[in-house]
């Protein structure tokens, strides 16, 4: 009876553990901040929209902007709304390479949409397929603050494939353009996690419980 008591609490144990964990579990697959890139012609220029979702907080960033030199030239680079409260340091001019961006600031910013408005020009003659992506340091160069501690964050990044035929964009494509729905999907699975969790706790709780009460009530 003593070593079935002890078997009982050890279970109640790892139930709890396995409650207690769960909503660090639902933190962590919420807190992955998306970077979308989207593209357009205007004119001769070729306009890349990033935009930033997902995100819980970011206090500090540094990216490195990638793009195919042998067939478009950046022109352009405009701060958009999200993380405005930060400052953004730009590289010092556009034939830097890779152009590198910094934001910074004394708290988090939580904001999503626009985070950049990218201009590119098609170099003479440009034939071929282009890329444009951004590149960080993982677990290193996406920094949130938490209770006076800085900690760090990685990006689900995206590319966007420019196709370009006798020096004009003719296509502009996403590679990533499902990761669009990674924050609803996350929260979705979240959920489901959360829930069979859960579930899963209570069905072991009353299969170890219910027959241990009604031993105990019929020896009473």
């Amino acid at each position: 009876m003593k070593l079935r008591s002890i078997g009982i609490c050890i279970l109640l144990v790892a139930i709890l553990l396995c409650l207690a964990t769960t909503p660090m579990q639902a933190a962590f697959a919420e807190s992955t901040p998306v970077l979308l890139l989207s593209g357009k012609t205007e004119g001769n220029e070729i306009v890349v929209t990033a935009t930033l979702k997902n995100n819980d907080g970011i206090s500090e960033m540094h990216l490195k902007l990638m793009y195919d030199r042998e067939l478009i030239t950046l022109v352009g680079c405009e701060q958009g709304d999200a993380l405005a409260d930060l400052d953004l340091l730009p590289s010092g001019n556009y034939d830097v390479y890779p152009f590198g961006l910094t934001w910074s600031g004394e708290g988090n910013d939580d904001s999503d949409g626009k985070l950049l408005t990218l201009r590119f020009k098609a170099k003479e003659g440009a034939n071929g397929q282009a890329f444009v992506n951004f590149a960080y340091g993982r677990d290193r160069d996406v920094v949130y603050s938490e209770g006076g501690d800085l900690k760090t964050r990685n990006l689900m990044t995206d590319t966007l494939h420019i196709d370009l035929s006798s020096g004009e964009a003719t296509s502009i494509v996403s590679e990533n353009s499902e990761a669009g729905n990674i924050d609803a999907e996350d929260k979705k699975n979240t959920g489901m996690i959360v829930g069979l969790a859960v579930g899963g706790s209570v069905v072991i709780v009353l299969v170890v419980l219910v027959p241990w009460l009604v031993v105990r009530k019929k020896r009473v």
